[in-house]
């Protein structure tokens, strides 16, 4: 059994912090957005309240530390950092992230198309 270096267990834990930060913030979104609207109603008649501008800032970080998923990803598989359902999840977990950003893009949410 080979033994894992001192920083993986590190990069490991920092790995699964970027994944559960990026797939929160993403679940914040949606509901967030979906709360806004039925709170809002007509409002947005008169123009996009603050709260939904604010809302429509975390796509663009969470886009931007998706870019880092794939990397992370290499690493796990390469250096062996969980098992290998562990490596599988995190393998999802990561598609599904690079997944959303063409779900954002089609729907305009990812930037300030309004």
């Amino acid at each position: 059994m080979r033994m894992l270096p001192s920083s993986a267990p590190i990069a490991a834990r920092q790995a699964r912090l970027l994944d559960g930060f990026i797939s929160a913030m993403n679940v914040v979104f949606l509901v967030g957005l979906n709360l806004a609207v039925v709170q809002m109603g007509q409002e947005f008649v008169y123009g996009m309240p603050p709260l939904v501008i604010a809302l429509l800032c975390i796509p663009l970080l969470t886009t931007l530390l998706t870019v880092l998923l794939p990397i992370w990803t290499v690493f796990a598989w390469k250096d062996k950092y969980w098992s290998l359902v562990g490596r599988l999840h995190y393998s999802l977990i990561t598609l599904a992230a690079l997944a959303y950003i063409p779900f954002l893009s089609y729907w305009n949410l990812l930037g300030f198309r309004f």
